[in-house]
């Protein structure tokens, strides 16, 4: 495994120019590139340019507008852009199975960020009350967590 990018999502700060509704558009020009035969980080900057460029003037995306495209090319040119494009062709390349454990992972991660933030849902509460819990977890996650420790899992 490649010992710079052990996780499913990218670790770098390159996304972080643009806003947090387009990284997955961004991230998808990558895969394409990669999945259309590109196969080295310029190789792959250079597709991702040529497809953007391609959108300009077209573009149905609500999200990667015209603007955002124009910021794109530009930042194609920084240094960072090339380890969004290493950590793509890795990701790529990886085995069926071992792609299927990281993106379940990263998903599974995603999913607790997201309960993290909510009040726990009365269906929960009502079930850890069946399971003798006396306490009022803070959120959704820790009331998953709970109900997961209570039945052994």
């Amino acid at each position: 495994m490649n010992t710079r990018t052990n996780n499913w999502d990218y670790q770098g700060d390159w996304l972080n120019y643009f806003p947090r509704n387009t990284h997955s558009t961004i991230i998808n020009l990558f895969c394409y590139a990669v999945r259309e035969g590109c196969e080295t980080e310029m190789e792959v900057l250079q597709n991702v340019e040529y497809q953007a460029r391609r959108r300009r003037g077209r573009n149905n995306s609500s999200c990667l507008t015209d603007e955002w495209i124009d910021k794109l090319v530009i930042q194609l040119l920084n240094e960072e852009a090339g380890s969004l494009a290493a950590h793509i062709l890795w990701r790529e390349r990886l085995p069926q199975d071992e792609r299927a454990k990281l993106k379940a992972k990263a998903g599974s991660v995603h999913v607790a960020a997201y309960m993290a933030q909510y009040p726990p849902t009365e269906k929960q509460l009502s079930y850890l009350r069946r399971l003798g819990c006396k306490e009022t977890p803070k959120s959704r996650q820790e009331a998953s967590e709970w109900i997961d420790a209570r039945v052994g899992k």
